[in-house]
């Protein structure tokens, strides 16, 4: 136990000091690009897909897709590269 006691406090330290060094970094804002060209999201014939195709995709689609616990989908956002 002294062990896992000891860890514990290791880890306040560590958590305090960071803690101490970051407060005065200024806040970060993301900010989001649209990089798609603007305009109408149509198709090319601006024709709406028929429901029975949207309903046939979104079938595929899911049963690709893996799920949390609560059913929410898991997706892959990014990928890391090396410089």
């Amino acid at each position: 136990m002294e062990r896992r006691e000891d860890i514990r406090r290791s880890a306040e330290e560590i958590l305090q000091e960071f803690l101490r060094v970051t407060k005065d970094l200024p806040q970060l804002e993301e900010s989001y690009y649209i990089t798609a060209p603007r305009g109408s999201r149509l198709r090319e014939d601006a024709e709406p897909s028929p429901k029975s195709e949207l309903e046939d995709f979104r079938k595929r689609f899911l049963s690709l897709a893996s799920c949390d616990e609560l059913g929410n989908i898991r997706v892959e956002v990014a990928k890391w590269k090396e410089l």
